[in-house]
């Protein structure tokens, strides 16, 4: 039942309310002035506010006259109580932005399956806001599910992460578009090869990912770490013509086996800090994203020391980030981790749980991850279990591609156990 009452006749009870403050109200009046109120206020039988407060006040600076059509509270259907009581909880103080994105969503499906012709911007003015405002809000809520939306810390990050999750679908669309009018050799979901990357001529399908940890070019093994290991970790040497012949042979193959739109995460010494980064821009369409470098701290101290008398320990080793095509990254994460060693495979060998950390920018389902360099095979196995579409590593020496392949079979079949398990 409506009835029509002037504003002036309508009691606010604001010690009961949940807002103290309401907002700039002049461009809802001006809709009101032009079209009407579309939905009534809710009130008492005693005419207490129950709902509506901004419409009440956008009618006020109409006119105090201003005849305003009012519902009464003891009079609604269920399916009102239900609007209404969602209508309110978008005011608590203490509404999760979750909350909030769940309550615009279910109020503005309820309104659309009672009213057929009802529109995102019908319910932008019937709750005060704008159309953008709404729009956006239902969309981050029907992405909830997705957990790393769901986590982030605020309203503005899940919808950053969901707007790069849309970039990054709509890039990988295009990019699988391409290669399917290139069909190539069909390769595993996750594998690693004895293969040479100077002589290697990729014959499938191209990488949205590149993870490069080539030799620095610090003849370590001439350090006194390097010495110690006495050259049983040897595979590609560590001179400076093999770290220069490996990023040349990059360069020429960026176009075949990297994506037009692509990541490439490139671990290097600060000796060549500058100089790396200038050939790789000046021999590539790959861009650097940042100058600041992407940091593994090791937290068990250990590193190399040039020069025992007259030098500190190096306790930390540092990559570059390049992207082609401007590719969005998935979720940012610090750009400094920090983890102990390990040498179980080789003596370069990057810790998994350090590249799972870095990964989580760039790795999920559409992902295909090439490291042409694998050593241990840590960064195919980080890329396998983070859910990598593809994740392919190569290795020059022969013993070590079979250990590390036998390593990642060990992994894929303990995650297929683990899902055999889960259902």
């Amino acid at each position: 039942m409506f009835k029509e009452v002037p504003v002036s006749s309508i009691t606010i009870n604001r010690s009961s309310r949940q807002r103290r403050v309401v907002g700039p109200v002049q461009d809802l009046a001006d809709s009101i002035k032009r079209i009407g109120l579309i939905n009534p206020i809710t009130v008492t039988k005693d005419l207490v506010l129950i709902a509506g407060e901004r419409r009440l006040e956008a009618c006020k600076l109409l006119s105090e006259d201003f005849q305003i059509q009012v519902r009464f509270f003891e009079d609604l259907a269920p399916i009102e109580l239900q609007l209404l009581e969602l209508e309110e909880n978008l005011k608590r103080s203490d509404l999760s932005w979750q909350d909030q994105c769940r309550a615009i969503s279910n109020l503005h499906s309820i309104l659309s399956e009672t009213r057929p012709d009802w529109t995102q911007g019908d319910t932008a003015k019937y709750l005060g806001y704008t159309q953008e405002f709404i729009s956006k809000h239902i969309s981050v809520a029907s992405n909830l599910s997705d957990e790393k939306i769901a986590k982030a810390g605020d309203f503005s990050t899940a919808q950053n992460i969901l707007r790069r999750d849309s970039q990054r679908a709509v890039e990988n669309e295009l990019n699988s578009m391409l290669e399917v009018s290139e069909p190539k050799e069909e390769q595993p979901k996750a594998k690693i090869f004895q293969e040479n990357f100077l002589s290697w001529n990729n014959p499938g399908t191209r990488f949205n990912l590149i993870h490069c940890d080539f030799p620095y070019g610090i003849d370590h093994q001439k350090s006194e770490q390097g010495n110690i290991q006495g050259g049983s970790f040897s595979s590609y040497k560590d001179t400076k013509d093999t770290y220069w012949n490996l990023i040349k042979a990059l360069c020429l193959k960026t176009d075949s086996i990297a994506l037009p739109s692509a990541h490439l995460m490139f671990w290097f010494s600060m000796k060549f800090y500058h100089e790396t980064i200038s050939f790789i821009e000046s021999n590539s369409n790959w861009e650097l994203v940042t100058e600041h470098p992407l940091v593994w701290m090791k937290s068990d101290n250990k590193g190399i020391v040039s020069d025992v008398e007259r030098r500190p320990r190096n306790i930390y080793e540092t990559a570059l980030l390049f992207s082609r095509g401007d590719r969005k990254i998935i979720t940012p994460v610090s750009n400094a981790y920090a983890c102990p060693t390990s040498k179980s495979f080789h003596a370069s060998e990057k810790p998994e749980p350090m590249l799972r950390h870095f990964f989580r920018m760039f790795v999920d389902g559409y992902s295909e991850v090439l490291d042409p360099t694998c050593g241990s095979g840590t960064a195919v196995r980080a890329a396998f279990n983070l859910g990598a579409k593809r994740s392919l590593g190569f290795e020059l020496d022969p013993d070590f591609a079979r250990s590390a392949d036998g390593e990642l079979t060990r992994v894929k079949a303990m995650k297929q156990l683990e899902r055999e398990n889960d259902d």
